[in-house]
């Protein structure tokens, strides 16, 4: 009877080592893939982060040329004597160099870098982006909807008449204010959301908190 009793003892120990073996192994496992899930979030998030900080200054650079060209479209919209309506007039292609000259006082390209999605769309196609806060996520899809929305409407429509021959210079002008004009208001409204993005994704320590 006691060899039986002993047996069973030691039975239940070993079926509870077992268990705990396994148990802790899951656990060990589970650990390492919160780990990897973790790191795989932080460098996630690190790219989004650096591709809007780099977006925010090719927009604010494309920005001051929308602004300039706007400018000169309204001066040339109502004074017949502007020199850009005359240029207009004569050659009858924005894209000649004259006339592009006085469209963006002497900018050589309309847009000279176009930002980019590339970490944002990555990190959609990963499902990394469900480990995000909502606020994040939030935030960053009005961040690369507003960036897109300008870039495939806005800009589109802008580039479509610019690069179609003069027949008259009036109407081509009241024609393109309206896209250079909606260009220019998303461009800040995405840099505006990006600026909002980064104090919610990097904010900046209090002024009282020691280093």
């Amino acid at each position: 009877m006691r060899i039986r009793i002993k047996e069973f003892k030691r039975l239940l120990v070993e079926s509870a080592l077992i268990v705990f073996s396994v148990l802790f192994a899951l656990f060990i496992n589970r650990y390492a893939e919160s780990q990897k899930l973790r790191q795989q979030k932080q460098v996630a998030l690190e790219r989004i982060v650096q591709e809007m900080k780099s977006n925010c200054e090719l927009i604010a650079e494309a920005l001051d040329i929308h602004k300039t060209a706007f400018r000169n479209l309204q001066q040339a919209a109502t004074d017949e004597n502007d020199s850009l309506r005359i240029y207009m007039a004569k050659y009858k292609y924005f894209l000649d160099q004259k006339v592009f000259h006085h469209l963006l006082d002497g900018q050589t390209s309309f847009y000279p870098v176009f930002p980019v999605s590339t970490s944002w769309q990555t990190a959609l196609a990963t499902g990394i982006v469900s480990e995000f806060d909502y606020q994040v996520v939030e935030i960053l899809t009005e961040v690369y909807t507003t960036q897109e929305y300008f870039l495939e409407e806005s800009l589109k429509a802008t580039i479509e008449i610019i690069s179609v021959p003069i027949e008259d210079e009036s109407q081509t002008i009241n024609t393109l204010l309206f896209p250079v004009n909606e260009l220019v208001q998303q461009e800040r409204k995405t840099i505006d959301a990006i600026d909002k993005a980064l104090k919610l994704m990097c904010p900046e320590p209090d002024e009282g908190q020691s280093n």
